[in-house]
């Protein structure tokens, strides 16, 4: 009977070891799924940077040359940073707000 027991128990043990085992596994591909996730936003974040400076450029060059062409590459263009979720804040005659900013 003793040695039943023994083999329960350690059959009890080795079922919580993999049941721990496994939401460990569990929660590391959650983790890595995030920080995938968090890199892709960060790889977003300096290309969107390094665009920005074009886009001054496009909107100065359309004040001046009033081009149709122009016109629908620069909508073009801010349709696609608007989908990667940056969007103009107009802030001309408002007080400051940093949650905005």
């Amino acid at each position: 009977m003793t040695n039943v027991k023994t083999l329960q128990k350690q059959l009890e043990e080795v079922t919580n070891n993999w049941k721990r085992a496994l939401a460990d596994y569990q929660n590391l591909e959650k983790r890595v799924k995030a920080e995938k996730e968090d890199f892709a936003r960060f790889a977003n974040k300096e290309l969107i940077l390094k665009l920005l400076p074009v886009l001054d450029t496009f909107e100065k060059l359309e004040e001046h040359l009033k081009d149709e062409g122009l016109a629908l590459a620069l909508c073009q263009f801010r349709d696609i940073l608007k989908s990667e979720g940056l969007e103009k804040i107009e802030v001309e005659g408002r007080d400051f707000n940093p949650e905005e900013m």
